[in-house]
């Protein structure tokens, strides 16, 4: 596209939803000129079903999660950014992105890692896979390679080792191979699950369980950094937040 895809159509442009939102994040997390200017570039309304009405669309340009059909989300902005600057992506290196969905993420990677980079992304939904790619042709995005498959099994990966590996599912655990797959000096940022729903949520810290206030809905995750160093990995435990669960097993075709 040459333009940038109705940003004034919708009110969404420097002046408009989009730009606000990015305004009232908290700034801590928008440290990085760059990821602005990408954020910029890529608003979440270029990434909905453009079938959808104006509301739709507009909607994408609040800080929140939004369907995208199939039981999937794309990810609340704040969430995006989050998982962006802790996964660190430079330029050159070699990311994969697990649950690829409606494209955001992967598009703001590619963005990252630049034409030296590769985006590499895999989606167990046929009909999202297609729908995405599609919006990519649209969008001029010809560097991010998509694959059909389910990441629990090895057997769907690409070959070699990657800097970046995020997903988009929350999990119990992630497979062990995912981060034997990851590069010296490489960063994984998961999702893992933090607490359980029954009457009410709770997650654990140092063996005593807290009510966690307005996890009533769903499981709580946590972002979970994993880095590769030359003698082992090193864990780090950041944001609480939700996310669809990680599924293992059936690829969902049409």
């Amino acid at each position: 596209m040459s333009e940038t895809a109705g940003l004034d159509a919708f009110d969404v442009g420097p002046s408009g939803l989009w730009s606000e939102l990015l305004n009232s994040l908290p700034k801590r997390i928008m440290r990085s000129t760059r990821l602005r200017q990408i954020l910029e570039k890529w608003p979440r309304h270029l990434f909905v079903d453009q079938s959808n009405d104006a509301l739709m669309r507009l909607a994408a340009g609040m800080d929140s999660p939004l369907s995208i059909g199939h039981g999937q989300t794309i990810s609340q902005p704040q969430l995006v950014v989050r998982m962006t600057r802790l996964l660190r992506p430079k330029q050159g290196e070699r990311v994969l992105d697990i649950g690829l969905g409606s494209g955001w993420q992967a598009a703001i990677l590619q963005e990252r890692v630049g034409v030296r980079g590769k985006v590499v992304a895999i989606e167990r939904i046929a009909a999202l896979l297609h729908a995405t790619k599609k919006r990519f042709e649209e969008l001029g995005l010809h560097n991010i390679e998509l694959i059909l498959g389910d990441a629990t099994n090895i057997a769907h990966w690409p070959e070699g080792q990657f800097h970046v590996i995020t997903c988009a599912a929350g999990c119990d655990r992630e497979p062990d191979f995912w981060r034997e797959r990851l590069a010296e000096g490489g960063r994984m940022v998961v999702p893992r699950k933090a607490g359980d729903v029954k009457d009410e949520t709770y997650y654990q810290s140092d063996g005593v369980a807290f009510p966690a206030e307005g996890w009533e809905d769903g499981p709580m995750h946590q972002l979970v950094r994993t880095i590769r160093f030359a003698d082992g990995y090193r864990e780090e435990e950041h944001d609480y937040c939700g996310f669809v669960p990680l599924v293992s097993g059936a690829i969902q075709k049409e």
